[in-house]
């Protein structure tokens, strides 16, 4: 029995119609169409998909957290990048972290974040140190199973050393040709790639099908051609994503309501904001500034529970302010000022948001992200722990 993980970024379950996605849709007529659980926020999805364990284990929530312990090589590193114009000073921050080890590859963020915040995890998910706890490609390792994996630019495998694919484009028709030539060159237990188009274009164009009609179309056609290469009755097939997208209505300048002062730093993630507090003080003007504002809310302890949010430590942040559905964080230290349609992060259970998935296994557990990784392991005859 071989494993394919086919992670399909930002595809909603409204998607899957006869006339813009036939493949997937007669999948879903045959195996069913399940949803996931909802999360706070998009930087702890994967990793709880891919660990079996909720935040406060992995110690992953969110994609940036605050460097409280800049070394001089980071230093050097910040006054290196900050003179080479974007987009070309991502190319040159991934490809030195990439030297040094560290190979989840940095977004395109307002480079004057990286002065003062350093990403998380580092590094990417087959590593043993990437998180908290073991990853499924960890439990791999240590029973000697073989994985190969395709996270554009990035190859993994159990087998050998990690390599970057530069020359294909970043684009899912070229990502999608490029995994189908490692499959047909390789042979492994577990297969996992990642596809992403939609998730470009749905923030781009909003989530209105009509307008991603064509990608839509694309994509089916990219799923595929990847799954033709795998059995439905001997292999298990997990076609899974992340979240979906809602539409963005309200687009809300924190800033203008925050106080000026170098008592706090925060992190503006699109839905949220991150704050890192030096004294009570400072603590009770941002909450006065925000808290009757109709857009959003502060996390309390009790979505903090329900989001399994009780880290041990500060690292991604003192107070955490959300959004609601529909509204925009904007200027971001993601988006900056270009124009976004669509979200995704609101930790709602918004029904356009919705991680879901179609399997040959019919659903998986109790629909808890929890439930894959164990899930895998046994079909492999493996213990999770």
């Amino acid at each position: 029995m071989k494993v394919l993980i086919l992670w399909v970024d930002a595809l909603r379950h409204d998607y899957i119609k006869p006339e813009t996605m036939p493949f997937l849709h007669s999948l879903k007529a045959r195996y069913g169409l399940n949803f996931c659980e909802g999360m706070l926020g998009y930087g702890s999805i994967f990793s709880t998909f891919i660990t079996g364990k909720y935040p406060e284990e992995t110690n992953q929530f969110s994609s940036f957290i605050l460097n409280q312990q800049r070394s001089f090589l980071d230093k050097v590193f910040y006054q290196i990048v900050r003179v080479v114009p974007n987009p070309y000073s991502f190319y040159l921050i991934n490809l030195l972290n990439f030297a040094l080890g560290k190979d989840f590859f940095t977004p395109a963020v307002d480079l004057k974040v990286l002065k003062e915040f350093k990403q998380s995890p580092e590094k990417f998910y087959h590593k043993r140190s990437a998180l908290a706890v073991k990853t499924l490609f960890n439990y791999l390792d240590d029973n000697s199973k073989i994985y190969i994996g395709y996270n554009w630019p990035l190859v993994f495998s159990s087998r050998e050393k990690s390599r970057l694919t530069p020359f294909v484009r970043n684009r899912d028709l070229s990502r999608a040709s490029y995994f189908k030539s490692l499959l047909k060159r390789s042979e492994a237990d577990l297969y996992f790639m990642h596809l992403w188009d939609l998730d470009y274009f749905g923030h781009l164009y909003g989530p209105d099908v009509t307008l991603l009609k064509e990608k839509l179309i694309e994509q089916d056609k990219h799923i595929r051609s990847i799954v033709s290469d795998f059995s439905w009755e001997e292999d298990l097939i997990i076609i899974w994503s992340d979240h979906g997208l809602i539409e963005v209505k309200n687009k809300v300048n924190l800033l203008e309501f925050l106080p000026k002062s170098e008592k706090y730093k925060v992190f503006l993630d699109s839905t949220m904001a991150r704050f890192y507090l030096e004294d009570r003080g400072i603590e009770q003007e941002i909450m006065g500034a925000l808290k009757d504002k109709s857009f959003g809310y502060f996390v309390s302890d009790d979505i903090k529970e329900k989001y399994h949010l009780n880290f041990k430590d500060n690292r991604f942040g003192d107070l955490i302010y959300a959004v609601h559905e529909g509204s925009l964080i904007y200027p971001n230290h993601f988006q900056g000022f270009n124009e976004v349609k669509a979200m995704h992060g609101y930790g709602q259970n918004l029904d356009g948001e919705k991680s879901v998935y179609i399997s040959n296994a019919g659903k998986i557990g109790a629909g808890r992200l929890i439930d894959f990784t164990p899930f895998i392991l046994d079909r492999m005859g493996l213990n999770f722990l």
